[in-house]
C-alpha cells in the first residue's frame, strides 16, 4: 500500500471563502485589456459606417467584453454623435444600441 500521499490527504479540502476567491481569481486572469485604437483605425471605422449606411449593408461588429469579444451582425439604422454610439438593427425586430468605445472592429 502506497502511503506517501497520505500525508497530503486533507490538504484537498477547501474552505468556501478560500474557494470563492480563488475563482475570483481565475475570473480576474481570463479577463482582458480593452485596446486603444489609433486614429488610423477609428477613419476606416468611421468610413465602413457611412459606406454601410449610404448603401444599406450589413455589417459584422467585434465588440469588447472584459472576459472574450462579441460579435453583432446587422444593418446600421442610426449614428449618434453625443455620446458616440450605433444603432444596429439586428434584423429580427430587435436592435441595440452599441456605445462607440466598445468596438474593436467593423467588416461588410
Amino acid at each position: 500500500m502506497d502511503r506517501d500521499n497520505l500525508l497530503w490527504e486533507s490538504s484537498r479540502m477547501m474552505l468556501p471563502e478560500h474557494r470563492e476567491r480563488l475563482l475570483a481569481h481565475q475570473r480576474q486572469l481570463g479577463k482582458k485589456e480593452k485596446p486603444i485604437l489609433d486614429g488610423q483605425k477609428i477613419e476606416v471605422l468611421n468610413r465602413i459606417v457611412q459606406e454601410a449606411m449610404a448603401e444599406r449593408k450589413k455589417v459584422r461588429l467585434l465588440l469588447y467584453a472584459p472576459d472574450r469579444e462579441i460579435e453583432r451582425i446587422g444593418l446600421i439604422e442610426k449614428w449618434a454623435p453625443i455620446p458616440p454610439r450605433l444603432c444596429l438593427d439586428l434584423g429580427d425586430g430587435g436592435k441595440e444600441w452599441i456605445d462607440w468605445e466598445e468596438i474593436l472592429d467593423i467588416e461588410l
